[in-house]
């Protein structure tokens, strides 16, 4: 053998040992990131009202856990009348009881309450008060309505120069700051919640045509007009809306899907078999809350979602049974409010 090919042979077995005795690189374990958001709550439950006295709550408002409004029509024992009560449409939770806030603001109740800031708001109950302040001012919707059935049922606003108000009977309403205008839309129409965002140019609600009985639309109400927005068999009946972020709108109803409102892509998220979803409590897209009720037994159920699964959290079961109307979320605080069978008004607080 020359001496050329040993030196070959030497060469190529030396980088095959260098090859073989090399170190492995480290196995790497896949990361499995915690859940993005705690689903351990503390659960308070109150009924507020003289009892048998048929209350209606309808909506809330959270500011934090010691500053909560609820609105509807309340009855409340007085002391100072043998039997007597006392009517109010708005109480307030100061993180250690509720007091009420006025006195009989519409005899059918307050439907729907939004803030802008901690001392800026505004009621909906046929018509619109603004709240400055702890001080209700009355706002004049004197010659846009003709229609006797037109009654604002809920309202959004952004600031106090962008405020909209949607009803019954295809009444929408918005105010610029000097002036409110009505949108002309069908009548024949009821609008149900309504919501926006700090920079979006329009604001959204779920709408039902009565004349076409099932059908049920997310609308994009503009200034000069209402748009149908989006209409699927899942949307049979949605209920409630948010926004995740500028572009893309949560809604419920039969189930749980996402829309984007300039694509119009609907996505389906979930389903809770006969458990329909109703209701929303959000704080962001990594914590909100779904309130569903059985269509079978008639019963509520409550599940959080933490960006990763739905848990569903265990209720006293007399919860079960009430007629949740209203609900809003903030500072880790989930309200659900509505009607017990014995009268008296249900507040459900979930505090993280």
């Amino acid at each position: 053998m020359s001496n050329n090919a040993m030196l070959l042979i030497l060469v190529c077995s030396f980088s095959f040992l260098q090859m073989d005795c090399k170190d492995d690189p480290p196995v790497v374990p896949p990361i499995i990131p915690p859940d993005s958001t705690s689903q351990e709550f503390a659960i308070q439950v109150f009924e507020v009202g003289a009892p048998h006295t048929f209350q209606i709550t309808r909506d809330v408002w959270v500011f934090d856990k010691n500053n909560i409004w609820v609105v509807g029509d309340f009855y409340f024992s007085d002391s100072t009348v043998s039997g007597g009560t006392r009517e109010s449409n708005i109480i307030r939770w100061d993180g250690k009881k509720w007091h009420q806030f006025g006195g009989i603001l519409n005899s059918s109740g307050i439907y729907g309450i939004t803030f802008i800031n901690d001392l800026i708001g505004f009621l909906s109950l046929g018509g619109i008060i603004k709240i400055d302040n702890n001080t209700l001012i009355p706002q004049s919707l004197s010659g846009l309505t003709s229609n006797p059935n037109h009654s604002i049922r809920k309202i959004w606003a952004s600031s106090e120069s962008n405020v909209w108000g949607v009803g019954l009977d295809g009444f929408v309403v918005h105010y610029d700051g000097t002036s409110w205008k009505k949108l002309n839309f069908p009548e024949g129409w009821n609008f149900g919640k309504v919501i926006g965002t700090a920079s979006s140019k329009y604001v959204y609600a779920n709408a039902t045509d009565f004349s076409n009985p099932g059908g049920s639309y997310i609308t994009e109400i503009r200034l000069d007009t209402v748009i149908l927005l989006n209409k699927a068999p899942e949307f049979d009946a949605v209920t409630d809306l948010y926004f995740i972020n500028d572009t893309t709108l949560l809604s419920v109803g039969y189930s749980l899907r996402m829309v984007n409102i300039t694509t119009g892509k609907d996505t389906f998220i979930a389903s809770f078999g006969n458990d329909v979803p109703n209701k929303l409590a959000f704080q962001s897209e990594r914590d909100y809350f779904v309130l569903s009720k059985n269509y079978i037994t008639g019963k509520s159920s409550f599940r959080h979602y933490n960006g990763k699964r739905f848990t569903k959290i265990v209720l006293p079961a007399e919860m079960e049974d009430v007629s949740f109307r209203g609900s809003h979320a903030s500072n880790n605080v989930f309200a659900f409010v509505g009607d017990a069978d014995n009268g008296k008004s249900v507040i459900l607080l979930l505090t993280r």
